[in-house]
C-alpha cells in the first residue's frame, strides 16, 4: 500500500496534495487561544477582576441559563448506580445500533441527576458553591444539557432544558417541538437517532466563560464538553443502557431544529440514548 512506506506526519500532502495554507482556521485557532507569560493580562483579562472582585463570585457561580417562561417538570430522586466502576468502564462502547423501546422518567432523571447535578460539599474547602461532576475551568460552566424526547414514559416528546439551579433541584423545561426524522438527516446518523428514545444535546455558551479567559476559553469549554458527555456516557453504561456520541453533523441545519443561534448557544455532541439490541 503507498502509506506502508509514508510517516504520519506527511498524509497531510497526500490528503490535501500540499501544506495548509496560510490563514489554515485549525492552526490559527491554536495560535490565536495560546497563553503567553508576558500577556496574560490581554490573554486572560477576567482572572485579574475576579481575583480582586470577590463581590463577582456569587454571580459567576449562578451560570445557567432558565426559561421562566415555561412550564418545568421535576425530576424523581435517581436510583442508585449498581454497577461497580471497573464494569462501567469495560461496558462503556459506542453502540452500532439501539432498539426503539421506550426510557421511563426514573430512567431519564437518573441520568441527568448522576451525570449533571451540582453536588453538595465539592467547592472550595467544600464550603462553596456544589460543584458539577465534570470540571470546568473557574467554575463558570459554559456548557448547557438539552434533551430530545421521542419515546419517554409519561413524557411528551420534544425539546426540553434541563435545569438544575441548586444541589437537589432538578427540573426539565419544554422548549419546543422537533421534527426527529429531520434531525436524524442532519445528525448524519439516521438510523441510531430515529430509533433513540432520547438524544441528548451538549451545547457551548462560550461568552460565560470568555469574559475571564479571553479566547482560550473556548478551548477549555471543549474540553469540558469532552469530560461532561464522558460522564454522561459512562453513567448510561453503569445503568445498562447504549449510546453513541455524535460529533459530525450538519451545524446549520441543528441549530435551525432545535433553536439555536449557532454562536452563543453552540452544539458540541449529539448523544442518542436508549437500550441495546
Amino acid at each position: 500500500m503507498i502509506t506502508d512506506s509514508i510517516h504520519g506526519a506527511n498524509l497531510v500532502d497526500i490528503v490535501y496534495g500540499e501544506v495548509p495554507a496560510p490563514g489554515d482556521v485549525a492552526e490559527d485557532f491554536i495560535e490565536a487561544t495560546k497563553i503567553h507569560r508576558d500577556a496574560m493580562g490581554w490573554d486572560a483579562p477576567g482572572v485579574r477582576i475576579l481575583e480582586t472582585t470577590p463581590e463577582m463570585h456569587p454571580v459567576v457561580a449562578r451560570a445557567g441559563q432558565r426559561h421562566l417562561s415555561h412550564a418545568t417538570i421535576e425530576l424523581p430522586e435517581p436510583e442508585p448506580l449498581p454497577t461497580a466502576f471497573d464494569d462501567v468502564l469495560r461496558r462503556r462502547v459506542s453502540a452500532e445500533r439501539l432498539t426503539a423501546d421506550p426510557l421511563t422518567a426514573e430512567e431519564l432523571s437518573t441520568l441527568l441527576r448522576h451525570a449533571w447535578e451540582p453536588q453538595p460539599g465539592t467547592g472550595p474547602a467544600h464550603g462553596g458553591p456544589p460543584r458539577r461532576p465534570s470540571p470546568s475551568a473557574g467554575a463558570l460552566n459554559p456548557l448547557e444539557l438539552w434533551v430530545v424526547v421521542r419515546n419517554v414514559r409519561a413524557l411528551a416528546p420534544g425539546l426540553y432544558h434541563v435545569e438544575m439551579p441548586s444541589s437537589g433541584t432538578a427540573l426539565l423545561t419544554r422548549v419546543r417541538d422537533v421534527d426527529v426524522p429531520a434531525l436524524a438527516r442532519a445528525a448524519l446518523q439516521e438510523d441510531m437517532v430515529l430509533a433513540a428514545p432520547v438524544t441528548l444535546v451538549v451545547t457551548m455558551m462560550p461568552w460565560r466563560s470568555r469574559f475571564k479567559y479571553g479566547p482560550r476559553a473556548v478551548r477549555f469549554a471543549l474540553m469540558e464538553a469532552g469530560h461532561t458527555c464522558q460522564t454522561l456516557l459512562l453513567t448510561c453504561a453503569a445503568m445498562g443502557l447504549a449510546t453513541r456520541p455524535l460529533g459530525g453533523f450538519c451545524d446549520d441545519e441543528v441549530n435551525e431544529l432545535l433553536g439555536f443561534c449557532g454562536v452563543d448557544q453552540v452544539p458540541l455532541y449529539l448523544v442518542p440514548v436508549g437500550r441495546p439490541c
